[in-house]
């Protein structure tokens, strides 16, 4: 986001200056990384070059069979928050740039590390949304096997997401819903159930999903967890 010729000059303004070396895109990483391991359980690095970047993860040692495969299907939510927060560090740094040459001169808008973070959630709420409506209406006008279970298995069940009475909210960047921890040697189960209401000839459906995790995904999710 560095706006000054001498500062561009000095470092190059390439793809990993301005997405993950200048200081207020590393800042904005800080908050994102740190919310996604929090809610997921990955471990992805903040100083991992090639994750901020090019959106390359690496599964945490030890991770294997069913473990393995739901870090596999965090893979959807991690590239849409991954892709978003890349945009909108380049959007905050066009404004900088903007605001620097402009004649007057003028002061950046909205280039904050909140800012930035705010506008990342707000674009991610958008595109789950449009996720969730695309499963919806997979089930009711496709053929496709599972969709709404695949919407569950990519977004939900990681963590990114959370099924409202009002629909489907992101939980990234957002305050965790239980901080309570979970009581030590208790079984724990994630469960999630919706109902849809009657439309045209279709009556009212509902259905619920129950499951206990292993305990190597356990173990990888922070305290108090549960979907």
């Amino acid at each position: 986001m560095c706006a000054l010729p001498e500062k561009r000059q000095a470092h190059g303004e390439t793809a990993a200056h301005v997405h993950h070396k200048c200081p207020k895109a590393k800042a904005v990483w800080q908050v994102v990384i740190a919310d996604w391991n929090e809610k997921t359980g990955d471990q992805v690095s903040t100083a991992d070059l090639t994750a901020a970047v090019a959106g390359l993860r690496t599964c945490p040692p030890g991770v294997t069979g069913e473990a393995r495969a739901e870090w596999e299907a965090s893979e959807p939510a991690w590239r849409l928050l991954h892709a978003v927060t890349l945009h909108e560090i380049y959007r905050a740094r066009c404004r900088t740039h903007a605001a620097y040459h402009a004649s007057p001169q003028t002061s950046p808008k909205a280039t904050s590390t909140k800012h930035v973070v705010r506008r990342i959630k707000q674009r991610l709420q958008q595109r789950i949304e449009y996720e969730h409506e695309k499963a919806k209406y997979a089930r009711q006008h496709s053929h496709e096997e599972g969709p709404m279970a695949a919407f569950q298995r990519h977004w939900v069940t990681p963590g990114a997401v959370v099924i409202t009475k009002q629909g489907p909210k992101v939980a990234l960047l957002s305050p965790p819903q239980n901080k309570e921890p979970p009581l030590r040697g208790g079984v724990h189960l994630r469960t999630v159930a919706i109902v849809e209401p009657a439309k045209g000839k279709r009556g009212t459906s509902a259905g619920g999903w129950c499951r206990r995790p292993t305990s190597a995904t356990m173990e990888a999710r922070s305290p108090g967890c549960m979907q």
